[in-house]
């Protein structure tokens, strides 16, 4: 059972912090919804996928990559918009707008979810590909 969901996002951490947070927090799994898996600059190259992944597993934390439930482009263009409108910097937005409620498919989160926490707690992990599978997603 998921006993809590959090959402984190990188901008504002350092390698060890974002990590350091997450552990914190008591995350053991970390599914990443993002549709691109890179971020631009130097100071967020931690972010990128497989640095995050191998972050992640020498933390302990299971990362799944959950392209499927990401926001769409156009969900995205809105959330832009917003944010230009209101002179918010990308990047710097303290709360998502109206444009992303709900982001994604929430169902589909919770499904991928649970088969990652029963993977792991049956001591046979299964691949991200799995997971989705389990959770009925294409992938």
């Amino acid at each position: 059972m998921i006993e809590k969901v959090l959402t984190v996002g990188a901008y504002g951490f350092t390698a060890d912090s974002f990590v350091k947070a997450l552990r914190c927090a008591h995350v053991d799994l970390f599914l990443d919804i993002r549709a691109r898996r890179g971020m631009r600059g130097s100071a967020y190259a931690f972010a990128n996928a497989s640095r995050l992944e191998a972050a992640l597993g020498a933390a302990g934390i299971r990362y799944v990559a959950a392209k499927e439930v990401a926001p769409t482009e156009a969900v995205r263009d809105a959330q832009r918009s917003a944010d230009e409108q209101a002179g918010i910097a990308l990047g710097q937005a303290a709360a998502m707008g109206p444009a992303l409620d709900p982001p994604f498919d929430m169902p589909a989160v919770f499904c991928m979810a649970q088969a990652a926490i029963l993977s792991a707690r049956t001591g046979q992990p299964e691949s991200p590909a799995t997971i989705r599978h389990m959770a009925g997603l294409k992938g």
